[in-house]
């Protein structure tokens, strides 16, 4: 029962870090979009176009290797308590 317990929680983390990385996926692809059509629009092309999306872009990895760290903390803890660490 325990360990049925340990494992349902290391399924439950890795469900929740699953949902918020495809939510975070799809809110930088709605971003990406409007960002190129907005620049388009406002005739912003060359380095200034490629700076912008370069920072959007690292932006979304460092929220993506946030929400990795988050996952495998909660998993950690878990496993300390499961423990009794």
């Amino acid at each position: 029962n325990r360990q049925q317990n340990y494992m349902n929680q290391q399924r439950a983390a890795d469900s929740a870090a699953d949902s918020r990385l495809r939510e975070a996926y799809i809110k930088n692809m709605q971003n990406t979009l409007g960002l190129d059509q907005s620049m388009k629009a406002n005739g912003i092309s060359g380095g200034l176009s490629e700076s912008t999306r370069a920072a959007y872009d690292n932006s979304y990895m460092n929220q993506r290797d946030g929400i990795y760290a988050d996952a495998l903390d909660a998993k950690n803890c878990r496993a300390c308590d499961a423990v009794g660490i």
